[in-house]
């Protein structure tokens, strides 16, 4: 009887007006939330997915250090930019990156250690574990996650461009209204239908029938968002390598095929969880949602581009010996009077 009570009061004026608050809160929390670790907490993020050694944070290596100069030279990443993207040592073996060049906070990205690797013999293997357990690296799936581990410079340059050029977009602002937008045109929604189908004087079953029919919507709309924002701004990064020639694109097919290597390796020595994790081919195993382009396309698309490139090449040598031919087929003899 109590639990029923508390449930009416919910549909008095009352009880809207706390709802209203609650939600309300919640939406503004969740983008200010979201803003501030990009922005004013950007440190303190940066501590959490910080790689630490003996409670000490891991400083990136020089050769890393000049190296990522070095791709932002052959970005001709502006002089101003380059001072608010900061490099830095995350944990684990993905590049990471959080903020962005268009605030006054600036951008760091995380390069994971295995960039400092120059062969198999670089790499710790004591504190490397899957499952909590060590690897078994004389297998072939431990080979196989070994290797992976060591990327070519072409491939590093690639991985840390296209992480150069995702925090040179405004992603952060968009991915920071979403949350705002998408709750609180659930809630205007909801309450629209309360008033105008009168749920408000209907049974409690009815009105929790609109509620999670309602909240599903925001939910759908919050995950297509969120997803094709970050897809295309992916693509974005992937085409921003791409027009920086050859040594890229074959940067980016290592990088992925590499990436493709290494989960597939995962996969094998993760047993159940591996299988939950990554497909056979090596992509990352999702549900109902699609967080980033499947690995496998990304590296096809690289490839497709490589087979384009060249053939530009060899119709612009063709042209060019043609030009420079000492026999012109047009020309024509006058025979001698």
């Amino acid at each position: 009887m109590k639990y029923k009570n508390i449930l009416q009061w919910f549909a008095t004026k009352q009880g809207r007006q706390f709802t209203f608050t609650g939600i309300s809160a919640l939406a503004i929390g969740s983008s200010v939330t979201y803003f501030l670790s990009h922005t004013f907490l950007l440190s303190k993020y940066k501590e959490i997915v910080q790689m630490y050694g003996l409670g000490v944070e891991v400083p990136v290596s020089n050769k890393v250090r000049k190296l990522f100069e070095e791709v932002m030279n052959e970005m001709q990443v502006p002089e101003l930019e380059k001072k608010y993207i900061k490099p830095f040592t995350v944990f684990g073996f993905d590049m990471f990156h959080a903020g962005c060049t268009a605030t006054r906070t600036g951008a760091i990205i995380g390069i994971p250690s295995n960039f400092s690797y120059k062969t198999t013999g670089d790499i710790d293997k004591h504190n490397i574990v899957v499952n909590s357990d060590q690897v078994s690296w004389g297998s072939d799936a431990g080979k196989k996650l070994l290797d992976a581990m060591i990327l070519s410079e072409a491939a590093q340059k690639f991985a840390i461009g296209r992480e150069i050029a995702h925090v040179q977009s405004s992603y952060i602002y968009l991915h920071a209204v979403f949350p705002v937008s998408i709750i609180g045109s659930t809630y205007v929604l909801t309450a629209n239908l309360n008033h105008r189908m009168g749920f408000l004087n209907r049974p409690f079953p009815l009105r929790f029938i609109l509620y999670t029919l309602t909240g599903l919507f925001g939910f759908g709309m919050w995950i297509f968002l969120q997803d094709f924002t970050t897809i295309s701004y992916e693509t974005e990064s992937d085409n921003a390598m791409i027009s920086l020639g050859e040594e890229y694109i074959k940067g980016g097919i290592e990088f992925y095929s590499k990436l493709l290597q290494r989960n597939i390796a995962l996969r094998n020595l993760m047993g159940q969880k591996g299988e939950k994790l990554y497909t056979v081919t090596g992509n990352d195993q999702y549900m109902l949602r699609q967080k980033h382009l499947p690995l496998t396309m990304r590296k096809e698309y690289f490839e497709l581009q490589l087979e384009e490139l060249k053939k530009t090449k060899q119709v612009s040598s063709k042209v060019t010996d043609e030009k420079q031919s000492p026999f012109d087929v047009n020309t024509k003899t006058v025979p001698a009077v």
